[in-house]
């Protein structure tokens, strides 16, 4: 697996409360913001299967790519679009 790196800033009132849990919880950091950002992903892919079930296809239905149970947001929009001009 090819790594990516992501780089945010965030303010120190919200660094120092990160600190403060990481050794809470006696982890490495990386560590407890992957867990983070994989259970936010997954609430995220969950909430968008719900919103677009039988409405749309997934991007693994249509080319096998892409996240599985993940929405193809462009098709989204073009299909939006389309029915916001039908209804007008």
């Amino acid at each position: 697996m090819e790594a990516r790196t992501i780089a945010v800033q965030v303010s120190e009132q919200l660094f120092t409360r990160l600190k403060n849990v990481v050794a809470w919880k006696g982890c490495k950091q990386k560590e407890f913001l992957i867990s983070v950002i994989e259970k936010a992903i997954e609430e995220a892919e969950a909430e968008m299967e719900k919103a677009a079930a039988g409405s749309y296809r997934t991007v693994s239905q249509m080319s096998g790519r892409g996240t599985p149970g993940g929405i193809d947001r462009k098709l989204k929009r073009k299909m939006d679009e389309k029915n916001s001009r039908a209804k007008a």
